[in-house]
């Protein structure tokens, strides 16, 4: 059953349960189930400032209210991940324009290779320097909580 259409309090559990399964799979079987259990979110097309992450909401804050664009599904896979156990260093939110697909999307990258986000419930092998995309924005996780640009 999809966790998101849930009530409220229902999606936090949900979610919880679902990041203590993460410790029993390897590292690129996490980065795949979260992949795919963060896009089962109802998508709409403007959630959260791409440009602005000091007004982004907490994650659970996010899970709560139960809407997601691009950049808040990014974001909640980051701090899936980190809450996880994932050292935040070893993960970077990028919004990206890929100009030869003519789309844009805030993307996850682990360890400078692999990117979530960029297809839908994929983890793929991501080049930081492929000729199609332009990072526009790229951020890190503070040790004191919230994002700064790098």
């Amino acid at each position: 059953m999809n966790p998101f259409i849930l009530p409220p309090s229902e999606r936090l559990i949900a979610w919880r349960e679902f990041r203590l399964s993460l410790t029993a799979l390897e590292e690129m079987d996490q980065l795949k189930a979260v992949s795919s259990w963060v896009c089962q979110v109802p998508t709409s097309t403007y959630v959260i400032d791409y440009d602005d992450p000091k007004s982004w909401p907490k994650p659970w804050d996010l899970i709560s209210q139960g809407n997601f664009d691009d950049t808040a599904k990014a974001y909640l896979m980051e701090q899936t991940l980190i809450l996880a156990g994932w050292a935040p260093e070893r993960l970077r939110l990028h919004y990206v324009r890929n100009a030869k697909e003519s789309f844009q999307t805030m993307v996850l990258l682990v360890d400078n290779k692999w990117a979530l986000n960029y297809i839908h419930a994929s983890v793929i092998n991501f080049d930081i320097d492929r000729g199609d995309c332009a990072y526009l924005v790229s951020y890190r996780v503070n040790p004191e909580g919230g994002h700064t640009e790098v």
